[in-house]
Protein backbone atom coordinates (compact mmCIF):
# COMPACT_ATOMS: atom_id res chain seq x y z
CA UNK A 1 0.00 0.00 0.00
CA UNK A 2 2.86 2.41 0.84
CA UNK A 3 4.19 2.51 -2.74
CA UNK A 4 0.72 2.67 -4.29
CA UNK A 5 -0.59 5.83 -5.92
CA UNK A 6 -3.31 7.51 -3.79
CA UNK A 7 -5.97 7.03 -6.49
CA UNK A 8 -5.27 3.27 -6.52
CA UNK A 9 -5.29 2.67 -2.76
CA UNK A 10 -9.00 1.84 -2.54
CA UNK A 11 -8.37 -0.90 -5.14
CA UNK A 12 -5.57 -2.33 -2.99
CA UNK A 13 -7.78 -2.38 0.11
CA UNK A 14 -10.57 -3.97 -1.94
CA UNK A 15 -8.21 -6.75 -3.10
CA UNK A 16 -7.22 -7.37 0.53
CA UNK A 17 -10.91 -7.65 1.35
CA UNK A 18 -11.40 -10.18 -1.47
CA UNK A 19 -8.85 -12.44 0.22
CA UNK A 20 -10.87 -12.36 3.43
CA UNK A 21 -14.14 -12.86 1.57
CA UNK A 22 -12.92 -16.01 -0.22
CA UNK A 23 -12.17 -17.55 3.17
CA UNK A 24 -15.84 -17.25 4.09
CA UNK A 25 -16.75 -19.67 1.31
CA UNK A 26 -15.16 -22.47 3.36
CA UNK A 27 -17.23 -21.70 6.49
CA UNK A 28 -19.87 -24.40 5.76
CA UNK A 29 -17.10 -27.00 6.22
CA UNK A 30 -16.99 -25.88 9.85
CA UNK A 31 -20.71 -26.50 10.17
CA UNK A 32 -20.27 -29.94 8.62
CA UNK A 33 -17.56 -30.77 11.18
CA UNK A 34 -19.78 -29.58 14.05
CA UNK A 35 -22.74 -31.65 12.84
CA UNK A 36 -20.58 -34.77 12.48
CA UNK A 37 -18.25 -34.47 15.50
CA UNK A 38 -20.04 -32.08 17.94
CA UNK A 39 -18.76 -28.61 18.80
CA UNK A 40 -15.61 -29.09 20.91
CA UNK A 41 -13.75 -31.69 18.75
CA UNK A 42 -14.70 -29.74 15.60
CA UNK A 43 -13.35 -26.48 17.02
CA UNK A 44 -10.08 -28.23 17.99
CA UNK A 45 -9.62 -29.41 14.41
CA UNK A 46 -10.40 -25.92 13.06
CA UNK A 47 -7.88 -24.34 15.44
CA UNK A 48 -5.24 -26.82 14.27
CA UNK A 49 -5.98 -25.95 10.62
CA UNK A 50 -5.89 -22.23 11.45
CA UNK A 51 -2.55 -22.55 13.25
CA UNK A 52 -1.00 -24.45 10.35
CA UNK A 53 -2.34 -21.92 7.83
CA UNK A 54 -0.97 -18.97 9.81
CA UNK A 55 2.44 -20.62 10.13
CA UNK A 56 2.59 -21.12 6.34
CA UNK A 57 1.48 -17.49 5.87
CA UNK A 58 4.21 -16.15 8.18
CA UNK A 59 6.94 -18.15 6.44
CA UNK A 60 5.66 -17.18 2.98
CA UNK A 61 5.52 -13.48 3.86
CA UNK A 62 9.05 -13.61 5.22
CA UNK A 63 10.45 -14.81 1.89
CA UNK A 64 8.04 -13.16 -0.57
CA UNK A 65 7.60 -9.60 0.73
CA UNK A 66 10.02 -6.68 1.10
CA UNK A 67 10.13 -3.29 2.78
CA UNK A 68 8.60 -0.33 0.92
CA UNK A 69 10.64 2.64 -0.31
CA UNK A 70 9.10 4.86 2.39
CA UNK A 71 9.88 2.22 5.02
CA UNK A 72 13.52 1.99 3.93
CA UNK A 73 13.80 5.77 4.02
CA UNK A 74 12.33 5.93 7.53
CA UNK A 75 14.71 3.19 8.72
CA UNK A 76 17.65 5.16 7.41
CA UNK A 77 16.43 8.42 8.97
CA UNK A 78 15.67 6.95 12.40
CA UNK A 79 18.71 4.68 12.67
CA UNK A 80 20.78 7.07 14.79
CA UNK A 81 18.01 9.15 16.35
CA UNK A 82 17.99 9.08 20.19
CA UNK A 83 14.86 7.88 22.00
CA UNK A 84 14.22 11.36 23.41
CA UNK A 85 14.05 12.87 19.92
CA UNK A 86 11.69 10.11 18.84
CA UNK A 87 9.23 11.13 21.57
CA UNK A 88 9.64 14.78 20.59
CA UNK A 89 8.83 13.83 16.99
CA UNK A 90 5.69 11.95 18.10
CA UNK A 91 4.69 15.04 20.09
CA UNK A 92 5.03 17.30 17.07
CA UNK A 93 3.01 14.88 14.96
CA UNK A 94 0.27 14.80 17.62
CA UNK A 95 0.11 18.61 17.42
CA UNK A 96 -0.30 18.37 13.64
CA UNK A 97 -3.14 15.88 14.04
CA UNK A 98 -4.93 18.02 16.64
CA UNK A 99 -4.68 21.12 14.45
CA UNK A 100 -6.07 19.30 11.40
CA UNK A 101 -9.83 19.05 12.05
CA UNK A 102 -10.48 17.10 8.86
CA UNK A 103 -7.92 14.47 9.82
CA UNK A 104 -9.31 14.22 13.35
CA UNK A 105 -12.81 13.68 12.01
CA UNK A 106 -11.81 10.95 9.54
CA UNK A 107 -9.88 9.29 12.39
CA UNK A 108 -13.09 9.45 14.45
CA UNK A 109 -15.04 7.76 11.64
CA UNK A 110 -12.38 5.03 11.50
CA UNK A 111 -12.55 4.48 15.27
CA UNK A 112 -16.38 4.38 15.43
CA UNK A 113 -16.49 1.99 12.48
CA UNK A 114 -14.05 -0.43 14.09
CA UNK A 115 -15.79 -0.06 17.46
CA UNK A 116 -19.08 -1.33 16.05
CA UNK A 117 -17.31 -4.02 13.99
CA UNK A 118 -15.83 -5.47 17.20
CA UNK A 119 -19.34 -5.62 18.65
CA UNK A 120 -20.71 -7.25 15.51
CA UNK A 121 -17.96 -9.85 15.26
CA UNK A 122 -18.34 -10.71 18.96
CA UNK A 123 -22.11 -10.90 19.38
CA UNK A 124 -23.75 -11.40 15.97
CA UNK A 125 -23.68 -15.18 15.96
CA UNK A 126 -24.28 -15.39 19.71
CA UNK A 127 -27.44 -13.35 19.11
CA UNK A 128 -28.51 -15.55 16.21
CA UNK A 129 -28.14 -18.74 18.27
CA UNK A 130 -29.44 -17.56 21.64
CA UNK A 131 -32.01 -14.88 20.78
CA UNK A 132 -33.22 -16.05 17.36
CA UNK A 133 -32.76 -19.82 17.98
CA UNK A 134 -30.73 -20.56 14.85
CA UNK A 135 -28.97 -23.94 15.06
CA UNK A 136 -25.17 -24.01 15.41
CA UNK A 137 -24.70 -26.05 12.21
CA UNK A 138 -26.89 -23.64 10.21
CA UNK A 139 -24.80 -20.68 11.38
CA UNK A 140 -21.86 -21.83 9.24
CA UNK A 141 -23.88 -21.29 6.05
CA UNK A 142 -24.25 -17.56 6.68
CA UNK A 143 -20.59 -16.53 6.08
CA UNK A 144 -20.72 -18.36 2.73
CA UNK A 145 -23.88 -16.48 1.74
CA UNK A 146 -22.23 -13.19 2.73
CA UNK A 147 -19.10 -14.12 0.79
CA UNK A 148 -21.03 -14.88 -2.41
CA UNK A 149 -22.80 -11.52 -2.12
CA UNK A 150 -19.52 -9.70 -1.53
CA UNK A 151 -17.79 -11.42 -4.44
CA UNK A 152 -20.65 -10.41 -6.72
CA UNK A 153 -20.27 -6.78 -5.63
CA UNK A 154 -16.49 -6.93 -5.93
CA UNK A 155 -16.54 -8.10 -9.53
CA UNK A 156 -19.66 -6.42 -10.94
CA UNK A 157 -20.42 -3.30 -8.85
CA UNK A 158 -17.31 -1.93 -7.10
CA UNK A 159 -15.27 -1.58 -10.37
CA UNK A 160 -17.85 0.99 -11.55
CA UNK A 161 -17.32 3.21 -8.51
CA UNK A 162 -15.40 6.48 -8.83
CA UNK A 163 -12.73 7.32 -6.24
CA UNK A 164 -13.76 10.99 -5.96
CA UNK A 165 -17.16 9.94 -4.56
CA UNK A 166 -15.61 7.92 -1.73
CA UNK A 167 -17.47 9.82 1.01
CA UNK A 168 -20.84 8.96 -0.56
CA UNK A 169 -19.87 5.30 -0.87
CA UNK A 170 -18.93 5.24 2.81
CA UNK A 171 -22.29 6.73 3.77
CA UNK A 172 -24.05 4.21 1.54
CA UNK A 173 -22.17 1.36 3.21
CA UNK A 174 -22.95 2.67 6.70
CA UNK A 175 -26.64 3.06 5.75
CA UNK A 176 -26.84 -0.54 4.54
CA UNK A 177 -25.29 -1.72 7.81
CA UNK A 178 -27.84 0.31 9.79
CA UNK A 179 -30.70 -1.30 7.87
CA UNK A 180 -29.14 -4.74 8.43
CA UNK A 181 -28.92 -4.19 12.19
CA UNK A 182 -32.46 -2.80 12.32
CA UNK A 183 -33.76 -5.97 10.63
CA UNK A 184 -32.02 -8.12 13.25
CA UNK A 185 -33.49 -6.04 16.07
CA UNK A 186 -37.09 -6.38 14.83
CA UNK A 187 -36.81 -10.03 13.75
CA UNK A 188 -38.57 -12.50 16.03
CA UNK A 189 -38.29 -16.29 16.02
CA UNK A 190 -35.95 -18.35 13.88
CA UNK A 191 -37.17 -17.27 10.43
CA UNK A 192 -34.14 -17.46 8.14
CA UNK A 193 -35.34 -15.06 5.42
CA UNK A 194 -34.94 -11.77 7.35
CA UNK A 195 -31.66 -13.04 8.84
CA UNK A 196 -30.23 -13.80 5.40
CA UNK A 197 -31.39 -10.40 4.07
CA UNK A 198 -29.75 -8.71 7.07
CA UNK A 199 -26.46 -10.57 6.57
CA UNK A 200 -26.38 -9.75 2.84
CA UNK A 201 -27.00 -6.05 3.54
CA UNK A 202 -24.39 -6.07 6.29
CA UNK A 203 -21.81 -7.74 4.04
CA UNK A 204 -22.55 -5.25 1.26
CA UNK A 205 -22.28 -2.35 3.69
CA UNK A 206 -18.90 -3.39 5.04
CA UNK A 207 -17.56 -4.16 1.58
CA UNK A 208 -18.60 -0.79 0.18
CA UNK A 209 -17.53 1.32 3.18
CA UNK A 210 -14.35 -0.31 4.45
CA UNK A 211 -11.97 0.02 1.42
CA UNK A 212 -12.90 3.67 0.91
CA UNK A 213 -12.55 4.44 4.62
CA UNK A 214 -9.11 2.80 4.74
CA UNK A 215 -8.13 4.67 1.57
CA UNK A 216 -9.41 8.00 2.97
CA UNK A 217 -7.32 7.55 6.13
CA UNK A 218 -4.22 6.57 4.10
CA UNK A 219 -4.61 9.45 1.65
CA UNK A 220 -5.04 11.98 4.46
CA UNK A 221 -1.52 11.25 5.76
CA UNK A 222 1.70 12.31 4.07
CA UNK A 223 3.94 9.41 3.10
CA UNK A 224 6.81 10.71 5.25
CA UNK A 225 4.63 10.74 8.39
CA UNK A 226 2.54 7.66 7.61
CA UNK A 227 4.28 5.17 9.93
CA UNK A 228 4.22 7.49 12.97
CA UNK A 229 0.66 8.66 12.35
CA UNK A 230 -0.60 5.13 11.84
CA UNK A 231 1.03 4.07 15.11
CA UNK A 232 -0.71 6.96 16.91
CA UNK A 233 -4.00 6.05 15.21
CA UNK A 234 -3.64 2.42 16.30
CA UNK A 235 -3.04 3.51 19.91
CA UNK A 236 -6.25 5.57 19.87
CA UNK A 237 -8.04 2.72 18.10
CA UNK A 238 -7.03 0.24 20.82
CA UNK A 239 -8.00 2.68 23.57
CA UNK A 240 -11.48 3.14 22.16
CA UNK A 241 -12.31 -0.33 20.85
CA UNK A 242 -10.86 -2.37 23.73
CA UNK A 243 -13.93 -1.67 25.91
CA UNK A 244 -16.26 -2.55 23.01
CA UNK A 245 -16.54 -6.21 24.00
CA UNK A 246 -17.23 -5.33 27.66
CA UNK A 247 -19.80 -2.68 26.71
CA UNK A 248 -21.49 -5.10 24.31
CA UNK A 249 -21.49 -7.84 26.98
CA UNK A 250 -23.12 -5.60 29.58
CA UNK A 251 -25.62 -4.35 26.99
CA UNK A 252 -26.39 -7.91 25.85
CA UNK A 253 -27.21 -8.94 29.43
CA UNK A 254 -29.65 -6.04 29.70
CA UNK A 255 -31.23 -6.79 26.32
CA UNK A 256 -29.74 -8.94 23.50
CA UNK A 257 -30.83 -6.29 20.97
CA UNK A 258 -29.02 -3.45 22.71
CA UNK A 259 -25.53 -4.07 21.18
CA UNK A 260 -27.05 -3.73 17.72
CA UNK A 261 -28.72 -0.46 18.68
CA UNK A 262 -25.32 0.81 19.89
CA UNK A 263 -23.86 -0.24 16.52
CA UNK A 264 -26.61 1.69 14.72
CA UNK A 265 -25.87 4.77 16.85
CA UNK A 266 -22.13 4.53 16.04
CA UNK A 267 -22.86 4.32 12.31
CA UNK A 268 -25.27 7.27 12.51
CA UNK A 269 -22.49 9.32 14.13
CA UNK A 270 -20.21 8.36 11.23
CA UNK A 271 -22.79 9.43 8.66
CA UNK A 272 -23.19 12.75 10.50
CA UNK A 273 -19.41 13.32 10.45
CA UNK A 274 -19.18 12.48 6.75
CA UNK A 275 -22.10 14.80 5.92
CA UNK A 276 -20.17 17.54 7.69
CA UNK A 277 -17.01 16.70 5.76
CA UNK A 278 -18.60 16.39 2.32
CA UNK A 279 -19.42 20.07 1.86
CA UNK A 280 -16.11 21.70 2.85
CA UNK A 281 -13.99 19.00 1.25
CA UNK A 282 -16.04 18.62 -1.94
CA UNK A 283 -14.20 21.70 -3.21
CA UNK A 284 -10.84 20.07 -2.51
CA UNK A 285 -11.73 16.42 -3.18
CA UNK A 286 -9.41 15.30 -0.40
CA UNK A 287 -8.50 15.80 3.21
CA UNK A 288 -5.83 18.22 4.23
CA UNK A 289 -2.76 16.11 4.81
CA UNK A 290 -0.83 16.17 8.05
Amino acid sequence: MEDTKPKDRSIVFTILQVIGVVGGLFAPLGGLLVSKMTLVPAVRIMYAIAGTSMLIMIISRHFMTHETDIGLLKQKESKNIPLKETFIEYGSIMKKIIKNKGLLLIFAVYIFFNFQMVMQNTYLYVYLVEALSVSESTISIFPAISSVCMLFLLFFVIPKFKEERNYYYMMTGFSLSIIANAILVITKGSSLTPIIISLILSAAGVLIANPYLESAVANSIEDANRANMYSILQVFLLLFISPAGIIAGLAYKMDPRLPFLIMVFSLLINIGILLYLVKPFSRKNKLLKA
